[in-house]
């Protein structure tokens, strides 16, 4: 083996650990990430909170359905006209205000 064939092995060695170091550290950053990406996630919406959102909509549509159904057509355009203009009214009178 001459001296450039040595070379020519180190050099091609040296690539593909140069290579392997690449690929390790993008796993490592990928895995950093989705782990941060996780913990961030669980900090801002926490298990507590999921639960109490699916709590609040479940019940919400439920009260809705309820609603739809018990309540006849004519009695509930009269009152959601009535927060519509109780809600009109509100804000007229903030504007004013100003």
């Amino acid at each position: 083996m001459t001296s450039a064939d040595e070379s020519e092995t180190v050099h091609q060695t040296g690539e593909t650990d140069s290579a392997e170091m690449q690929q390790q550290q993008q796993q490592h950053d990928a895995a950093d990430n989705s782990e941060r990406r996780r913990r961030t996630a669980v900090f801002v919406h926490g298990p507590v909170l999921t639960v109490r959102d699916r709590v609040f909509h479940a019940l919400f549509y439920r009260l809705a359905l309820i609603y739809a159904r018990v309540v006849p057509h004519q009695l509930r355009r009269v009152v959601e006209f009535a927060l519509l203009f109780e809600v009109h009214q509100s804000q007229q009178l903030l504007i004013y205000e100003l």
